[in-house]
């Protein structure tokens, strides 16, 4: 296996050349089942919008991500569906379908739909009000729900990829209930040690801060500090995630050290 690269920061216009760094550590082959959109696909899509901001221009991030890995032939593969459950294919034709329709009932532009999600009404949207923050919108509910996910589609890709791909055979999954109060900064006080930091698009905006996108030492983690649970008379906090890395015995550690502090609901 070729030497471990870990995400660099950039700017829009290297997005695709750095998630194909990252990615092709772990699937070398992933670009054989990506295709860029064509100018003239990505023309219609900009022209849906002028017809109502005769100004607008597509996103940069949202154009570099058309023109590389707007399709992605397997489902089962898309980048995006790993941060909330499983989503359609990206087709920038289906994303045309989605805009136009969106748009026949308004009258300024608020969002870009991005894709939608298999099972559920929910909508994954760029926020052109809030500077392309990325969002959920749940429309199952009376009044619709807006879940901010990432402040960046980049943030977003990153994170996606960070889920998808960061396994190695020594992986130690998280699922614990906890009565420990301060849990968060016990932890991330326990990962500093090991010189374990938050990843550069790791921006705290879901679930009020409370997930943690880590890396140092070659070990990468994920946790997520606000699943609940219902136990005897009150809820609970609990923490759930993933620690994972080619050193098995540095994993191990980092997990003994996270499991003492947790004091585990009978």
């Amino acid at each position: 296996m070729k030497d471990r690269i870990f995400p660099r920061e950039g700017t829009d216009k290297d997005l695709f050349e750095r998630l194909n760094e990252y990615i092709s550590y772990f699937d070398k082959n992933w670009t054989n089942r990506v295709e860029g959109a064509t100018d003239e696909e990505i023309e219609k899509f900009q022209n849906i919008y002028k017809m109502i901001d005769k100004n607008f221009m597509i996103p940069k991030s949202l154009y570099t991500y058309f023109k590389n890995i707007r399709m992605i032939n397997i489902g089962d593969d898309i980048l995006l569906s790993y941060i909330d459950g499983d989503c359609y294919p990206i087709y920038i034709e289906n994303i045309i379908d989605w805009n136009e329709f969106y748009l026949s009932k308004c009258e300024n532009i608020d969002y870009i739909i991005l894709t939608l999600f298999c099972i559920s009404d929910k909508v994954l949207i760029m926020d052109l009000s809030k500077n392309g923050q990325i969002s959920v919108i749940d429309e199952d509910e009376d009044i619709p729900i807006v879940e901010p996910i990432a402040k960046t589609l980049e943030n977003l890709l990153f994170k996606s990829v960070f889920i998808k791909y960061e396994f190695f055979d020594n992986i130690i999954r998280i699922y614990e209930y906890t009565k420990v109060k301060n849990i968060k900064e016990n932890i991330e006080n326990i990962l500093k040690n090991y010189d374990i930091k938050r990843t550069w698009f790791d921006d705290g905006i879901r679930y009020n801060g409370n997930e943690y996108y880590g890396y140092g030492n070659g070990v990468s983690i994920y946790l997520c500090f606000c699943v609940s649970a219902k136990l005897g008379p009150g809820f609970v906090p609990g923490l759930r995630g993933f620690i994972t890395g080619e050193n098995k015995e540095l994993v191990e550690k980092i997990y003994r050290d996270i499991d003492k502090c947790l004091i585990k609901s009978k």
